[in-house]
C-alpha cells in the first residue's frame, strides 16, 4: 500500500487523516518505524517511547475489532491492556533481535 510506505518514510512527524480501514496500515507503519528509535536511545527515554508504541499497536487493535467505529465506541485501554504494553515493550528487544525486524500485532 502506498500510503503505508509512505508513512514509514524517515520524518520528523506523520499526520494521518484518513479514517476508517484505510488508515490503519498507515498508521500502522508508522509506529512500526518509531519502534527503530525506541529500541536505538538507552534509558528512560527509550522505554517511554517503547511503551507510547506498544500503546498506540494496542488501540489500533481496539479500533480493529470495533470495526473502526471510533465515534460510537472509543477505544479504552483497561488494566489488563497496561500488563499487555509492559510485556510487549520488555518484548522488544528480544523480538528485534531474534527476528531481524519489528513485528506487528496486528496482522
Amino acid at each position: 500500500d502506498a500510503m503505508a510506505e509512505l508513512a514509514a518514510w524517515p520524518c520528523d512527524v506523520v499526520l494521518n487523516g484518513m479514517t476508517g480501514s484505510v488508515g490503519l496500515a498507515p498508521t500502522l507503519s508508522a509506529l512500526q518505524a518509531g519502534r527503530t528509535l525506541a529500541l536505538a536511545l538507552p534509558g528512560r527515554i527509550g522505554w517511554e517511547l517503547r511503551l507510547v508504541v506498544q500503546g498506540g499497536l494496542r488501540i489500533l487493535e481496539r479500533i480493529e475489532a470495533i470495526d473502526y467505529d471510533v465515534f460510537e465506541r472509543r477505544p479504552v485501554l483497561r488494566t489488563r491492556d497496561w500488563v499487555v504494553l509492559g510485556w510487549r515493550a520488555l518484548r522488544m528487544n528480544q523480538d528485534e533481535l531474534a527476528t531481524g525486524g519489528p513485528r506487528s500485532p496486528i496482522e
